[in-house]
C-alpha cells in the first residue's frame, strides 16, 4: 500500500508516468532553503540558499530505484549579514573551498496520511553522512491566467549540527537547525532523457 501511494506522489509531482523510468531535473528558481535556529535560547536568525538544484528519479517498475536528490550550493548560504555568511561557508562549518555541495538523497518515500509524506534519505556535509526524516506535503495549485498547474513539494526537517562537526558557539547558539524545502515543479515539466552522473550536494533554505 506503502508503495502504491509513494508513486501516486511522484505521478502528482510529475504529471505521469509510464513504465519506463522517468528523471526530472528541480527547478532552482521555484525552489528554496531555509536553516534556521535560535540564538541565546530565543532569538531567531536564518540563512537562504539559493540556486538549488536536483532529481527526481522514478522506475515504476522497481522502487529501490526511485530517488530525490537535492543539492546545495554551499557558495550560495546567505545569513543576511557579511561576517556570518563567510563564516558558514569558512572551513568551520561547510568549509567550500573543499566541500562546494552539501547533499540530501532519498532511499524511501512513504504515504503518512492525505498528501503528506515521510520521505527518508541520507544528508551528506562536507565529509559526514548522516539519516533524516523529512515530514513533506505536497500541494497542487491550478494558474488561472496560464491554465498550469503546479505541485509544490513543502519538506520539513531538523539536525544537530553537531551530528557533522559544526559546534562553534554552542549553547549560545543552538545546536538545533532547522530546514524547511519547498520544491515547485509543473504538472506538465517534461522529463529528461537521461540521469545526469550523480555530483550530489545538499540542503537548506
Amino acid at each position: 500500500m506503502s508503495r502504491t501511494l509513494s508513486l501516486l506522489f511522484f505521478f502528482l509531482l510529475c504529471g505521469g508516468a509510464n513504465a519506463a523510468p522517468l528523471h526530472y531535473d528541480i527547478n532552482s528558481v521555484p525552489t528554496s532553503v531555509v536553516l534556521s535556529w535560535k540564538v541565546f535560547g530565543v532569538g531567531d536568525s536564518h540563512a537562504d540558499v539559493s540556486g538549488i538544484t536536483g532529481r527526481l528519479d522514478l522506475d515504476p517498475r522497481q522502487d529501490m530505484h526511485d530517488r530525490i536528490v537535492v543539492n546545495i550550493p554551499v557558495s550560495n548560504i546567505d545569513a543576511h549579514n557579511g561576517l556570518l555568511s563567510n563564516e558558514l561557508k569558512g572551513p568551520v562549518f561547510f568549509d567550500q573551498a573543499r566541500y562546494p555541495y552539501a547533499t540530501f538523497v532519498s532511499n524511501r518515500v512513504v504515504a503518512d496520511g492525505e498528501d503528506r509524506y515521510k520521505v527518508f534519505g541520507t544528508l551528506h556535509i562536507r565529509t559526514l553522512s548522516r539519516p533524516i526524516i523529512l515530514t513533506a506535503k505536497l500541494v497542487t495549485l491550478n494558474v488561472p491566467v496560464s491554465g498550469a498547474r503546479h505541485s509544490t513539494f513543502y519538506a520539513d526537517t531538523a539536525i544537530n549540527r553537531s551530528a557533522f562537526a559544526m559546534t562553534r558557539y554552542i549553547p549560545m547558539v543552538s545546536d538545533r537547525i532547522d530546514i524547511h524545502i519547498m520544491v515547485t515543479l509543473p504538472d506538465n515539466a517534461p522529463p529528461s532523457g537521461t540521469v545526469a552522473p550523480s555530483q550530489v550536494a545538499a540542503l537548506a533554505r
